[in-house]
């Protein structure tokens, strides 16, 4: 299963989807990168839940968890 992390710097948060997710669109862009970030953040490529929480918590502790209420909601136990 592979997860996408969005970081978005201007609102402080780290949104958690499940691919496919119709609000997963992680394109590099000018201002938002792929597994890099950029001026407003980026999305990063996780193989678990729990690799995307340990870069959450260890690269931005400071934003919000927030996983997708659409395409996470059956895995909100390991959440």
């Amino acid at each position: 299963m592979k997860y996408w992390l969005n970081i978005d710097k201007s609102s402080k948060t780290t949104k958690l989807h499940k691919d496919p997710c119709r609000f997963c669109k992680p394109h590099n862009q000018s201002n938002k990168g792929i597994n890099g970030l950029k001026r407003l953040g980026g999305w990063f490529r996780f193989k678990t839940i729990a690799e995307a929480k340990t870069y959450h918590k260890n690269h931005h502790p400071e934003y919000l968890w927030h996983p997708c209420r659409i395409c996470t909601k059956k895995l909100e136990a390991n959440l």
